[in-house]
Order: structure tokens, then C-alpha cells, then sequence
């Protein structure tokens, strides 16, 4: 990342796809990968952490915690990105 840009970051919970599947999103988009949980792109970094379980009333999913790191600019990309990549609709 350049060394003159204020990095802004952003932690969310994401619900209702595996981290396997969100991994395999970020080794598409990434330029260098370490340990499968920490992606890196040409101006920014996101971290996964593991999978957990959560549960909404009687209702369990899987949580994976995301950690983007970048400049607003590109954060705001990112993050448009990756919620209309998974977005999930209820019914």
C-alpha cells in the first residue's frame, strides 16, 4: 500500500457463507497470500479470521470475522464488491 494514504479499517461479521468460500473469493482478488488468512491486494489487506458458530433463536449459522484494510476509496470498492459478490436473499 502507498506510504502517504491514510488506511482505514473496517472489521465485519459475515453470516451465511462458509470461510472456505470467502477464502476462495480473496485467492481470486489477491496478489500474495499468507497462511490463508491473511489476503493481500495492490492497495489493500483483509484478514479472516476462523469460522464459529452463532446462533439467532433456533436458527445456527457460521460467522467468519473480516478485516479490511485500505484507502476510503478503495475500502468503499471493496466492500461494494464483496457484498453484492454475497449477498444472500431470505424468503
Amino acid at each position: 500500500m502507498h506510504d502517504n494514504i491514510d488506511i482505514i479499517t473496517r472489521k465485519i461479521k459475515m453470516r451465511g457463507a462458509s470461510r472456505e468460500e470467502i477464502a476462495e473469493y480473496f485467492r481470486g482478488l489477491s496478489k500474495y497470500i499468507h497462511d490463508d488468512k491473511r489476503f493481500y491486494g495492490t492497495d489493500w489487506v483483509v484478514e479472516l479470521g476462523d469460522e464459529k458458530p452463532c446462533v439467532l433463536g433456533s436458527i445456527m449459522l457460521m460467522e467468519v470475522d473480516i478485516t479490511f484494510s485500505a484507502s476510503r476509496e478503495c475500502l468503499e470498492a471493496l466492500l461494494a464488491d464483496f457484498r453484492l459478490k454475497f449477498m444472500r436473499a431470505g424468503g
